[in-house]
């Protein structure tokens, strides 16, 4: 009952569409690098469901995080977040703590919020990739002046 009125109040927040909710071990794919699941771990060596996330939940903006963080108090509920990195070495990006809610930072917050050449830095959100930035750089005529040390296909 204390998960579902968590639920209902997380939807408020950010739509239901927003929300997978994990209801069996059936439901459980273990993909690909470029698909990586939020809900398990995708290298288990343990059950595949022994890590296993309550649910996924996508927020939009700064503020529903703040929300969620702040409904996740209220209710004694782990969350464990992830963006858009692999995190391959650690065993991907499921949580370590059976039950917690994954918020996935990646999925709709990717703007990148300034590029500052003379400090040479970026400020991005957590669903900027190294091609969006290296794209905005192409883009923004910034790519003789500020650089990535990733090398991407197509990007002379």
């Amino acid at each position: 009952p204390t998960f579902k009125r968590f639920l209902t109040r997380v939807a408020e927040v950010v739509g239901r569409e927003n929300i997978q909710v994990v209801t069996s071990k059936d439901e459980l794919e273990d993909g690909s690098y470029h698909n990586q699941p939020y809900t398990h771990d995708p290298h288990h060596i343990l059950d595949q469901d022994h890590f296993v996330a309550s649910a996924v939940v996508c927020p939009r903006s700064v503020p529903e995080v703040q929300d969620l963080v702040k409904l996740a108090n209220e209710f004694n509920i782990p969350i464990w977040p992830v963006s858009i990195g692999r995190n391959s070495g650690y065993g991907g990006a499921a949580p370590r703590l059976r039950g917690s809610i994954v918020v996935d930072l990646g999925k709709h917050i990717r703007r990148i919020l300034e590029v500052n050449v003379e400090g040479a830095y970026a400020v991005v959100e957590p669903g900027v990739t190294f091609a969006d930035l290296h794209q905005y750089l192409v883009e923004h005529n910034l790519k003789d002046k500020l650089w990535i040390d990733v090398r991407f296909p197509n990007s002379a």
